[in-house]
């Protein structure tokens, strides 16, 4: 063999080997950063869960507490007509009863 042979040979071996073991290491670093990326998927994933988790609690809370708040309403609504109703009913006992007054008073 010849000095040139074994040059060729040697930088064709050598190059062969850095191209496998180049490609290699992209296939490497690409699998890494696939499971990074899904790792942090995942912990987004959570995060968002649990974002909507809290905001489906607070939302809950605020209906029944807005339906609590409307039946309050409605019961307060009756009392205020019933009370309204009273004081038409005093009222026109009170005139009654000033008309009562004024007719048995004695006239100056």
């Amino acid at each position: 063999m010849e000095w040139t042979q074994i040059i060729l040979t040697a930088i064709s071996t050598g190059s062969i080997t850095a191209l496998i073991t180049l490609r290699a290491r992209a296939r490497k670093a690409g699998a890494e950063a696939l499971a990074s990326e899904l790792a942090n998927d995942d912990t987004r994933f959570a995060m968002y869960r649990k974002i909507i988790d809290d905001l489906q609690q607070r939302f809950t809370t605020a209906m029944n507490t807005m339906t609590e708040l409307e039946e309050k309403l409605r019961q307060a609504q009756v009392e205020n007509k019933r009370l309204l109703a009273r004081i038409d009913q005093l009222e026109d006992e009170n005139h009654t009863l000033r008309q009562q007054l004024a007719g048995n008073s004695p006239t100056p």
